[in-house]
């Protein structure tokens, strides 16, 4: 009994035992290596985490200023915030050390905040230190298009064809030029080919359409939009902007039922998680191709994609395919969307007379008439005050 007593009691001059886990929690936590920094950094960039990324790819830098990968890095993290800026200040002092992919960061920073020179001159030292760098030459390519530049890129092209050699994005690049250029078809030419078919390349001229029984076809020839990217998907090119452009080329050719076509070949896939651009270019080619019920459902999911700007998408569309309608003969239709365009901006005094004359020319008086008042108490001095005036006292 007292043996078991005295041993729950310390000896004397004896300090109690401290728990090992609550010595352990008083030492410090061990500290991140630059390496590890860098990588919990990484991790968070990949994950969209912009704020977090930078603080620790920060630290990660500042423990191993020697790592440009670590500098790199940081920049990429940068870009999410979209802090252009930062990036240039981070990777111009590494230009030489920077790989491709980091002088085409560099470049686009240099194009960001406005100093295109710069950036041009970034790739074209790049280019001299590694000429069969797609990257760069890819890079250039895009930072001449983005300066409106079209002669020079073609030239561009062709120096980077010499060095890659006939590379899908190079033929691609061709078609976003010409096409700018509005040179959909290029050229063309009527050509007689024995057993051709259409699509076909013929002494490098691509066949279009066959024009007669005697084995005629209408041709386009290299420079043209349409050529050049059919290089390119023909090559393998597989990219939904190709698609696009290939369905835009086909609307600046005056056939965009054909462009229409291509897009919807693809509606499926591409209408799981569209871009805004996709929906656009979805609804503006079924416009133009007269498809009006396309046009509307396009619109639609574009609006629900563009939360911000649901009135104006909606507006505008409301009222293009009432025109088209009217065209059309349907008047009915016509003056039920101008009500949902009314309805969505009920202080535009334009298509509140547009409704009012259309549902006039319906022979609906008393709405019209509704309208007509509407316009001039929104705008009392109208241009067609006095013909609103004498269909009111009529």
């Amino acid at each position: 009994m007292i043996a078991a007593a005295l041993g729950s009691i310390p000896p004397e001059n004896t300090a109690p035992q401290t728990p090992p886990s609550a010595a352990a929690a008083s030492q410090p936590a061990p500290k991140s290596t630059g390496a590890q920094l860098y990588e919990q950094g990484r991790a968070r960039r990949q994950a969209g985490d912009s704020a977090a990324a930078i603080e620790v790819l920060s630290q990660a830098v500042a423990q191993c200023p020697d790592k440009p990968e670590y500098v790199l890095e940081l920049a990429r993290a940068q870009t999410l915030g979209q802090d252009w800026a930062a990036v240039e200040e981070l990777l111009s002092p590494l230009e030489n050390e920077l790989d491709p992919d980091g002088l085409a960061l560099l470049a686009n920073a240099q194009s960001e905040t406005e100093h295109p020179v710069r950036a041009a001159n970034v790739l074209e030292r790049g280019l001299r230190r590694r000429p069969e760098s797609e990257v760069l030459w890819l890079a250039l390519i895009d930072h001449t298009l983005d300066q409106q530049q079209c002669a020079l890129a073609l030239r561009r092209i062709r120096q980077a064809q010499r060095h890659l050699g006939p590379v899908p994005q190079l033929h691609f690049r061709a078609a976003q030029v010409y096409y700018r250029l509005g040179q959909a078809l290029g050229r063309t030419r009527v050509i007689r080919v024995p057993d051709g078919r259409v699509g076909q390349f013929v002494n490098d001229w691509l066949l279009l359409e066959k024009r007669d029984e005697n084995d005629r076809f209408l041709c386009c020839p290299p420079e043209s939009a349409l050529h050049a990217l059919r290089r390119a998907l023909d090559a393998g090119l597989d990219e939904p902007a190709a698609h696009r452009l290939h369905a835009r080329i086909w609307q600046q050719a005056g056939r965009p039922e054909i462009g229409l076509a291509i897009l919807q070949s693809r509606e499926a896939l591409w209408l799981e998680d569209p871009s805004s651009e996709t929906l656009r270019s979805f609804a503006e080619i079924a416009l133009a191709a007269n498809a009006l019920d396309d046009f509307l459902r396009y619109t639609r999911l574009r609006a629900v994609r563009e939360p911000q700007r649901r009135t104006e998408i909606l507006f505008d569309a409301f009222v293009s395919a009432a025109e088209r309608y009217n065209q059309r003969g349907d008047v009915t239709m016509a003056r039920e969307l101008l009500r949902r365009a009314a309805a969505l901006r009920p202080e535009d005094a334009a298509v509140m007379l547009r409704l009012a004359d259309a549902v006039w020319d319906g022979g609906e008086r008393d709405e019209a008439a509704t309208w007509y008042r509407r316009v001039l108490e929104r705008e009392p001095a109208h241009p067609d005050r006095r013909r609103i005036l004498q269909r009111l006292d009529d």
